[in-house]
C-alpha cells in the first residue's frame, strides 16, 4: 500500500548519508542532482511532494545505483582529463621513477636555458602534462602545483586504462614513437605571459629527438623526465608608461641606414626544430612558423635628464632587484611627467609596421650629444654641438643613419646618440596570446644587450631584437568519446574542436587507427582568427571487427597543404564492435515483476550481432543492487525486478559485462546502465467526499 511523504527540503540543511540524500532524491533526478566529477558525493536542493511506495529500504540504492552510473558515464563535459577544468592530480615526488620534474620561474634576463641570477622562482603554479604513445593512444590531461620553492613532480606511473581493460604508461624507454606536452596556468595573466612551456615547444607534443633542454631517461625502469623550465615574463608595456602617448608617437620611415636603429623579426611561433639551441626561439617557416605581418612595434628611450635621474638612483641603491629599479624608474618617470607634461620623459616613441617577411625597422633620430654626459668630443674648436642644441631630438632635416661617425662621437661630426641602455621596444599584440620578449623581459627600460643573440654594434646599429608570438595553452579534444567511460561503436561518429594554435595558419587534422594513419581521413584546415580550427570528424568503420583506438593528430601543414613535421596535438577514444543495450522499460510501479533484456545487435549496422562469446554479467554495485531488489542472470544478462521492490520515477542500474575477445588474452569489461522509468500506483491527490 502506497503512502504520502511530504518533505520540506532545505539544501543548508541537507543530510550528508547517502540513505538521506537518496531519499531526498527520489522522483527529481534531473533537476535535484549535481554530480560531482570523479567523486561519490553528491548534493539535492528542491521542494515538493513525492509519493513512494511503503519500501522505503529500497529507495537509496536506486539513486545511489544513479549516482554510479553518472560517475561512470560522464558527459563529455565531464569527462576527467579532457581539458584544463576537469584535469587528474598527480603530484609526484623529486628524483621518482616515471615522473616529470622541473622549475617554475618568472625571467629578468639571460636566455631560456637556464634560471639565471635575478630570475624569480614561482610557488603555487599548476602545470599541466600530456603524452602520446606510438599507438596512438593519448593520455587524460594531468596536473600538479610548483611547491615553495617553485618546483613540480609528475607521478605518472599509473597507466592509463581503457574500458576494455588495456593498459598504456608512461613508457620513454620502449616506444620511439613517444611523445608529451606540458604548459601551466597562467597565474595572473593580467600582468604576465608564458613564454616557455617546459620545453620549447609552446605547449606542443615533442618527442626523444626534438626536445631542447628537457632530459629523458631511457632506462629501461626509470622513465624520467627532469630540467624542465616553465618560464613566465611580463606582459609587454602592461601599465603604459614605456612609450609616449600614441598621439606623440611617429612612424618609421624607410630603411635609410642602420646607425641609431633597432632591427629584428616578429613571427608567430608554432614549434622548434631539434636540434636548435634551447636559449632562444628560431623562426623556422619548415615547422610552419609564420610572420607577423603588420603587427606594430614600438621602440622608445629616455631623455638625459631622465637617464641621468636612473644613473643616479642605481648609485645610491647598491644592490637593487630589477623589481626596485622597474619601480623606481616608474616614479621617477611620473614625477618628471607631472612637473614637464605627459610623454615629456621619453625622447623618442617609433612605431614600425612588421613586413611580409617578418621584419621591423626602428629609426630614431636621436639626441644631439655624444652621450647624456658628454656634450662634444676633441677640443673646443671642433665643437659642433650648442648648450642649446645638447640633448635636443635631432630635427627631420638632420637625420642621418647612414654615417657611423656621426653616432660614434668621431670629433668634429654633427654628434648624435640614443640613451641605448634606457630602450624599451614591443610588439602591440592584441588578444589573449604569449610574447617571448627576449631583451625586455620585464616593464623597465632596460638595455637590449641584457638578452640573448641581440647584436648591439657601434654607433647604435642595434639588431636581431626578435619577438616570438603563440598560445602556449592550445587544446585538442574529441568531444563524444574517450578510452573508458564513453566508447563508440560501428557507425559512430566522432567530432573534435582545436583551439590556440596560431590565426590564419594552415594546419591538417589526420585520423589513425592503433597509430597507423587512416587513408583519406584527413583534412588541411586553416585556423581562424582566433586560433580555432574546425571540426573534422570521423566515422568509425561499419565492419570494425575488433576494439580499436582511434586518434585524431593535428600536424602543420607545408606549402602543398601536406601534413609535415611530428604531431602538435592530440586526442584519442576507443571504439569496440560489441553493442550491448538495455532499452528502457516502462510501466506502473508494484503491478506485476519487470524484467529487462540487453540487446546485441546493433542498429547503425547491417549484419546481426550477438552477444559477445562467454559473456558473463553483473550489477557494478551488488549492494545497492540487494537493497533495490533486482537480480540478473550472469548468462544473458537479464534483469529482473519483483513486483514488491519496485520504486516509482526514474531509475538506473550499472552492469557490467566481461568477456575475453576470441583468440586472445584481452579481457573486456563493459559497463552500461539498464533503466527503468515507472508510474506510480498512486497520485497525489487531495481525497474527495460525497455530501451524505
Amino acid at each position: 500500500m502506497d503512502f504520502l511523504l511530504k518533505f520540506n527540503f532545505d539544501a543548508s540543511q541537507a543530510p550528508r548519508s547517502t540513505s538521506a540524500l537518496a531519499l531526498q532524491g527520489l522522483g527529481f533526478k534531473g533537476r535535484m542532482r549535481n554530480l560531482i566529477a570523479g567523486g561519490a558525493a553528491f548534493a539535492i536542493a528542491a521542494t515538493g511532494t513525492v509519493v513512494v511506495p511503503n519500501m522505503i529500504d529500497t529507495v537509496p540504492a536506486a539513486v545511489a545505483q544513479d549516482a554510479a552510473t553518472d560517475a561512470a558515464n560522464n558527459t563529455p563535459a565531464d569527462m576527467p582529463g579532457s581539458s584544463e577544468a576537469t584535469a587528474i592530480r598527480a603530484d609526484g615526488v623529486w628524483g621518482q621513477k616515471q615522473g616529470y620534474q622541473g622549475e617554475v620561474f618568472k625571467q629578468y634576463g639571460g636566455g631560456l636555458d637556464a634560471r639565471n641570477g635575478d630570475d624569480v622562482l614561482m610557488p603555487g603554479v599548476k602545470v599541466f602534462l600530456q603524452w602520446i604513445n606510438g599507438q596512438g593512444v593519448v593520455s587524460p590531461v594531468y596536473y600538479t602545483v610548483s611547491d615553495s620553492e617553485g618546483k613540480f613532480v609528475f607521478d605518472l606511473s599509473k597507466p592509463v586504462k581503457d574500458a576494455n581493460g588495456g593498459e598504456y604508461g608512461f613508457d620513454l624507454a620502449g616506444d620511439s614513437k613517444f611523445q608529451l606536452r606540458t604548459w601551466a596556468e597562467n597565474p595572473d595573466p593580467a600582468r604576465l605571459m608564458q613564454v616557455k612551456t617546459g620545453d620549447m615547444m609552446a605547449g606542443r607534443f615533442h618527442g626523444r629527438l626534438s626536445r631542447k633542454n628537457e632530459s629523458w631517461d631511457f632506462t629501461a625502469g626509470i622513465n624520467r623526465v627532469v630540467n624542465s623550465m616553465v618560464v613566465f615574463e611580463e606582459k609587454p608595456n602592461v601599465d603604459g608608461w614605456l612609450a609616449k602617448p600614441e598621439a606623440q608617437r611617429t612612424e618609421a620611415g624607410k630603411n635609410t641606414g642602420k646607425y641609431g636603429t633597432v632591427r629584428g623579426n616578429v613571427w608567430w611561433e608554432n614549434r622548434e626544430a631539434g636540434g636548435t639551441l634551447a636559449n632562444q626561439y628560431y623562426k623556422d617557416t619548415e615547422f610552419n612558423d609564420r610572420a607577423a605581418t603588420d603587427t606594430k612595434v614600438v621602440g622608445s628611450y629616455v631623455n638625459d635628464e631622465v637617464a641621468r635621474q636612473f644613473d643616479a638612483w642605481k648609485d645610491a641603491n647598491a644592490g637593487f632587484t630589477p623589481d626596485e629599479f622597474a619601480s623606481a624608474q616608474k616614479q621617477i618617470v611620473a614625477d618628471y611627467e607631472a612637473e614637464n607634461g605627459a610623454g615629456s620623459a621619453i625622447a623618442e616613441s617609433v612605431v614600425a609596421t612588421v613586413a611580409s617577411n617578418g621584419d621591423y625597422y626602428i629609426p630614431f633620430n636621436g639626441l644631439y650629444g655624444v652621450s647624456r654626459d658628454k656634450q662634444n668630443s676633441g677640443a673646443s674648436i671642433s665643437h659642433t654641438i650648442s648648450d642649446e642644441e645638447y640633448g635636443t631630438v635631432v630635427p627631420d632635416s638632420d637625420v642621418d643613419h647612414g654615417s657611423l661617425m656621426k653616432w660614434n662621437g668621431t670629433v668634429g661630426q654633427k654628434h648624435r646618440h640614443i640613451n641605448s641602455d634606457y630602450l624599451y621596444v614591443y610588439p602591440v599584440i592584441e588578444g589573449d596570446r604569449d610574447v617571448w620578449m627576449n631583451s625586455f623581459q620585464n616593464n623597465m627600460f632596460q638595455s637590449p644587450e641584457l638578452a640573448t643573440a641581440v647584436n648591439a654594434l657601434e654607433s647604435y646599429n642595434i639588431s636581431n631584437v626578435k619577438f616570438a608570438v603563440f598560445t602556449a595553452n592550445p587544446m585538442h579534444d574529441i568531444t563524444n568519446y574517450d578510452l573508458s567511460s564513453r566508447i563508440a561503436g560501428p557507425g559512430d561518429t566522432a567530432v573534435n574542436t582545436t583551439t590556440g594554435l596560431n590565426p590564419f595558419n594552415d594546419y591538417v587534422i589526420q585520423w589513425y587507427a592503433d597509430g597507423v594513419a587512416i587513408g583519406g581521413a584527413s583534412k588541411t584546415v586553416k585556423a581562424n582568427e582566433s586560433g580555432t580550427l574546425e571540426s573534422v570528424p570521423f566515422t568509425v568503420p561499419e565492419d570494425l571487427a575488433k576494439a580499436t583506438v582511434y586518434s585524431s593528430q593535428v600536424f602543420a601543414a607545408d606549402a602543398s597543404g601536406k601534413a609535415t613535421g611530428t604531431v602538435l596535438l592530440a586526442d584519442s577514444f576507443l571504439a569496440d564492435p560489441a553493442y550491448i543495450d538495455y532499452p528502457t522499460v516502462t510501466g506502473t510501479a508494484g503491478l506485476k515483476a519487470l524484467t529487462s533484456t540487453p540487446k546485441f545487435d546493433n542498429p547503425n549496422t547491417d549484419k546481426t550481432e550477438t552477444i559477445p562469446q562467454g559473456a558473463k554479467f553483473a550489477f557494478s554495485d551488488p549492494a545497492a543492487a540487494e537493497k533495490l531488489g533486482v537480480t540478473i542472470d550472469p548468462d544473458t544478462g537479464v534483469i529482473t525486478w519483483p513486483k514488491d521492490k519496485q520504486v516509482k520515477g526514474e531509475t538506473q542500474v550499472a552492469v557490467t559485462a566481461t568477456w575475453t575477445i576470441p583468440g586472445t588474452d584481452t579481457v573486456v569489461n563493459r559497463t552500461v546502465n539498464a533503466d527503468f522509468n515507472l508510474k506510480p500506483t498512486t497520485d497525489s491527490v487531495d481525497p474527495k467526499y460525497a455530501d451524505d
